[in-house]
């Protein structure tokens, strides 16, 4: 089976998805025994697990009811509730660092566009919208920056957006595709690296790859 997406949080088991039930659906895995349990199968794709700061909730992306929606698990009643009753698509859930927030990104009016809301679904709203796509990738560990990747352009950059919005920094330039990237917590109030993977396009002459 394909296991991907793994995300860790000190007081709870390592969580991931997996295809091993045919379609993606949530796991964990006991570091130590390695003992793997379902987190419950639906009929639809669960996706993008990310836990709170505190591990008290389980944020994750699915289609159960339709469109990909935000859904919050809770690993005390093992329920999983939908955050925004709305019908726009919306993927990859990051926590800001006190776990009041959630930042994610979100396909409005034919553009992807990166919102917060709190966790308890009140007070959504844009971060800087944009006529590109902007995607989110992360949150710096003082929260002031998002780790975000933008067509801005014609070609597919990363950069670092201040969350309160305005101009973004230009962190690694790329003329394919990101596939994931992530922020050091390393430092309390500041970015120590950035970690990211991307393909480049097809060659466009034949040649040896390099």
């Amino acid at each position: 089976s394909n296991d991907y997406s793994p995300t860790w949080q000190d007081a709870n088991p390592v969580t991931f998805v997996s295809d091993r039930a045919e379609r993606p659906g949530l796991y964990t895995v006991n570091v130590e025994t390695g003992a793997v349990t379902d987190l419950g199968q639906t009929s639809g794709k669960d996706l993008s697990p990310a836990w709170s700061p505190a591990g008290d909730s389980l944020a994750f992306v699915s289609d159960r009811d339709g469109p990909e929606k935000l859904f919050l698990w809770s690993p005390v009643t093992h329920q999983a509730q939908k955050l925004l009753a709305n019908t726009i698509p919306e993927q990859r859930p990051v926590w800001s660092p006190d776990g009041k927030s959630l930042y994610f990104t979100w396909n409005l009016e034919g553009h992807w566009q990166i919102c917060r809301v709190a966790s308890t679904g009140s007070g959504l709203e844009a971060v800087a919208p944009s006529p590109d796509d902007d995607r989110l990738w992360g949150v710096s560990p003082d929260g002031q920056e998002l780790l975000i990747s933008s067509n801005r352009g014609g070609e597919d950059h990363l950069y670092l957006r201040p969350a309160a919005g305005g101009e973004p920094a230009l962190i690694a330039a790329s003329a394919g595709d990101f596939h994931s990237a992530a922020i050091s917590p390393a430092l309390p109030s500041a970015v120590a690296k950035i970690l990211f993977n991307s393909v480049p396009p097809p060659r466009a002459l034949p040649g040896p790859t390099p």
